[in-house]
């Protein structure tokens, strides 16, 4: 949704919305998100509908319409805000792929992107510990980018080559205090 808020915000309304004004945002942090969902499956392994599906109202490949208009990957513009994308390397959830793609098109646009693969994280690194069902253990880290602090990631910029460094809630902060301090705010 952040991902999607920073390529709509210019707009004056969205297909079907009310006009709602400026929602021009300064910058965009955005987390394992899925960024394409004209590829995303209808149903679960256990035959219930897909996230994706539930959101969309029914199957990508019958609401191809709503799959395009929900994707961030098919709104990228070059007005768009910069970018900061984080993404577990061991995501089940989410494939990394997904921010992979985003952060190449923000660059092919001509847009500020940084990407930070996370070593080793799954789904939902940056989400408070606690508050998570139990039975998502296996595909969800509960808190641990606030347990550990920091950790390893790969760094890729517009030269969409990766570099070693590390990943922390510092670097979202950062991010924020350079975008947003210097006037860039509509």
């Amino acid at each position: 949704m952040a991902a999607l808020a920073g390529l709509t915000g210019h707009l004056d309304r969205l297909d079907g919305e009310p006009e709602s004004g400026d929602a021009r945002v300064a910058a965009v942090a955005e987390s394992y998100g899925p960024t394409d969902l004209t590829t995303a499956r209808a149903l679960l392994p256990d035959g219930r509908p897909s996230h994706e599906a539930a959101f969309l109202g029914g199957p990508p490949e019958q609401r191809r319409a709503s799959a395009l208009a929900a994707s961030p990957l098919h709104r990228v513009v070059a007005s768009a805000p910069p970018f900061q994308i984080s993404h577990g390397a061991a995501d089940p959830v989410v494939s990394q792929r997904h921010s992979e793609r985003l952060h190449a098109a923000l660059i092919a646009a001509g847009v500020e992107s940084t990407l930070y693969l996370v070593e080793d994280y799954k789904h939902g690194f940056l989400n408070p510990s606690g508050r998570m069902d139990a039975e998502l253990t296996d595909v969800m880290d509960d808190g641990r980018l606030l347990r550990e602090g920091r950790t390893a990631a790969r760094v890729r910029r517009t030269d969409l080559r990766d570099e070693h460094t590390t990943f922390g809630f510092d670097d979202i902060g950062d991010f924020f205090a350079r975008h947003l301090s210097d006037g860039n705010t509509p």
